[in-house]
């Protein structure tokens, strides 16, 4: 009995320490790329996602290597299934990163959570997974506040938004495809997102010369400075480091316990962003940030309820 009360310990420990890592490299992931991408100004997402993905992909290589993960087997026709998946990651990682440089970051955070309402969407279309009235409740109350954030917004930028709405709707299927295609195809977590990196890089850094990125990135007046490229090394190591966090995480306890952390995580994020960052905010749109993060919180809280109703908890062990 001492045994296993020790175990428990030693895994809830666990659990807090891969959930504070997790907080930790989201936050500095955010930062660093709304650093490179709006206060240096480097608006040339096919280079810097190029360089991002490249450095996941080595990363990953060394990882496996030292036997932190395993990459398992990848075979053609895993791959091939897995393509639908890729091409998203592209497409979310591209206008994820041009909505970022457009856009201040409370608001995206605030906006992003609507990609949650679309899987929870998707899960009772696809999957007949009917969620509880007050999770129902939740979802439309998430969406309003993402409505209302952009409303009160004073630095609204149409097309900053659009990337965003896109962005979205490319993470919730993205998502929704992985969990369809979970048991069909035959990769481990690492596996996938190592495939991502590496077509990733194979499209957009071809795209780099044809859409003239890279002879304009040559004249960029910060590519001569120290602070360019260490933000750029920065944002590699962190993105790797968040991925590979959250599939740690992942393993030892399920998707809404992570959604509750990440929400929470929200909180001190768009605060110290205040701090980090110029912003112009009034008093309409700060009240709307406060209550997106709360609706954000709310409904996870909600969701979790509605799992824990019709099945346990997935064992941390």
């Amino acid at each position: 009995m001492a045994k296993e009360e020790t175990q428990d310990k030693r895994i809830s420990w666990k659990l807090m320490f891969l959930f504070f890592n997790y907080c930790i490299f989201s936050v500095a992931t955010t930062f660093v790329n709304k650093y490179v991408l709006s206060v240096i100004g480097f608006t040339f997402p096919t280079i810097f996602l190029s360089w991002q993905t490249a450095v996941g992909g080595c990363l990953f290589k060394l990882l496996a290597r030292m036997g932190y993960i395993d990459l398992g087997g990848i075979d053609r026709k895993a791959v091939i299934q897995w393509l639908p998946a890729m091409i998203l990651f592209v497409c979310m990682a591209y206008s994820g990163s041009r909505s970022l440089s457009m856009t201040i970051l409370p608001v995206w955070i605030i906006v992003y959570n609507i990609v949650y309402v679309l899987i929870a969407c998707g899960d009772w279309v696809i999957h007949k997974k009917v969620p509880t009235f007050a999770t129902q409740i939740g979802a439309i109350i998430v969406v309003f506040s993402a409505v209302m954030v952009g409303h009160t917004d004073s630095q609204f930028d149409d097309l900053g938004y659009a990337w965003m709405e896109f962005h979205c709707f490319c993470a919730g299927l993205y998502t929704l495809y992985a969990q369809a295609k979970q048991e069909e195809i035959k990769l481990n977590e690492f596996a996938k997102l190592f495939l991502n990196f590496v077509f990733t890089v194979a499209v957009l850094l071809p795209a780099s010369f044809i859409t003239g990125q890279i002879y304009e990135a040559i004249k960029f007046p910060a590519i001569y400075f120290g602070r360019f490229y260490f933000g750029c090394f920065l944002s590699g190591i962190f993105g790797t480091m968040l991925s590979v966090t959250s599939i740690w995480v992942l393993n030892e306890t399920n998707t809404t316990t992570v959604g509750i952390v990440s929400t929470i995580n929200k909180v001190p994020m768009t605060l110290l962003s205040v701090l980090f960052f110029k912003m112009t905010h009034n008093t309409e749109n700060i009240v709307c940030i406060a209550f997106g993060l709360i609706s954000g919180i709310t409904f996870f809280v909600t969701k979790y309820q509605d799992v824990s109703r019709v099945a346990p908890m997935v064992s941390v062990t």
